[in-house]
Order: C-alpha cells, then sequence, then structure tokens
C-alpha cells in the first residue's frame, strides 16, 4: 500500500527544520543538477537530467555620452546623464542555493503545499513544490529531444519506518508532465 498524503506531510514536517536532513543531502548529492554543464555531463549515464538556475536581476546604469556602465544608482546630480535598463542573468547554483530550495520545498511540503504523488516503492512518495522567487530548472534529454522548462522542485522521500525515520532520497528540477504521469497520494 502507497504512502498517504497525510504520512507524507508528517514525514516533510519531521524533515522540515532538520538542518541534519537538508545539509546531508546537499553535501551527498550529485551535482548534476548545479549546472547546465554539469547536467550534459551526466546524460553519459542517464537518459534524463535536469538542472536548477538562480536568476538575477539588476539594474544597468549606462551614461548616454560614452556608454560607460554602473550597477549602482547615480548620484542625483548625474542621474539626468544616465539611462537605466533591467539586466537578466542565469547563473548556476550552489550549495547555499540547494540549501535554500530543499527548506522551501520542505517548507512547504510540511504545510501540505504542492503535488504529493507515488515515488516507485510503498515507502517512497515524491513532493513538487513549485519554485521560490529567482529560480528555475530545466530537463535535459540524451536522445536530443527538446529541453523542457521545469515547474517544481522534485524531493524523493523515503518515509520506511514511519515520519520520524523520513529520508531525503534526491531532489531535482521536475516538469508538469513528470509530475502528471505519477499517481497522487490520498
Amino acid at each position: 500500500m502507497p504512502v498517504s498524503k497525510s504520512d507524507a506531510i508528517a514525514a516533510a514536517k519531521a524533515l522540515n527544520g532538520s538542518v541534519n536532513a537538508v545539509a546531508n543531502n546537499a553535501k551527498f548529492h550529485d551535482k548534476s543538477h548545479w549546472s547546465k554543464q554539469n547536467a550534459i555531463a551526466a546524460l553519459n549515464h542517464k537518459p534524463v537530467c535536469g538542472y536548477y538556475w538562480r536568476k538575477e536581476v539588476k539594474e544597468k546604469w549606462t551614461r548616454k555620452t560614452d556608454n560607460d556602465v554602473l550597477y549602482v544608482r547615480p548620484t542625483p546630480k548625474k542621474l539626468k546623464q544616465y539611462e537605466m535598463t533591467i539586466e537578466t542573468s542565469y547563473h548556476p547554483v550552489d550549495i547555499n542555493d540547494c540549501w535554500k530550495l530543499l527548506s522551501h520545498a520542505l517548507g512547504e511540503a510540511s504545510k501540505g503545499s504542492g503535488e504529493f504523488r507515488e515515488g516507485g516503492t510503498a515507502t517512497r512518495f515524491v513532493v513538487a513544490i513549485t519554485f521560490p522567487d529567482g529560480y528555475g530548472g530545466q530537463t535535459l534529454y540524451g536522445n536530443g529531444g527538446a529541453a523542457t522548462a521545469c515547474n517544481y522542485i522534485a524531493v524523493a522521500i523515503e518515509s520506511g519506518g514511519g515520519a520520524a525515520n523520513a529520508q531525503i532520497v534526491t531532489h531535482f528540477p521536475s516538469s508538469q508532465s513528470y509530475i502528471d504521469g505519477k499517481t497522487k497520494l490520498v
């Protein structure tokens, strides 16, 4: 019998705030999800691999006369000499970002938010939580298929032995179609 949704929420609550659970997962987790480059390399031994990205938005101030660039607001006296544009860039994640993503996912899951789905064994489940602002992901395919935008952080949790013994198995960026392909927990 698969894990019930209430048992899955209890396991997420037990893991939420557990510094050891999050730190151990981030420390020992393979880094294939940390960058596009790592995900491409992982496709040598996996058919599918996703990666996270962190979005950074900055104000870019360019002087009208000589295109000098500043990333801080000019003084009021010089403000009329500059034009402001918004510069958006995407970066690979690091261990601190993984910490934030896992903490966000477990925090939301412990409140019953997100999608709770079966995880392939009777004691495993997957919880999918939408990304916090400033983060996202992509899924790459080894067969050359088009990359898929990911809406979720998917966290696979092993709950054998009850909530007190719950462990994070892995986490990865997930598309809606992946989540829709799994049976909902009730």
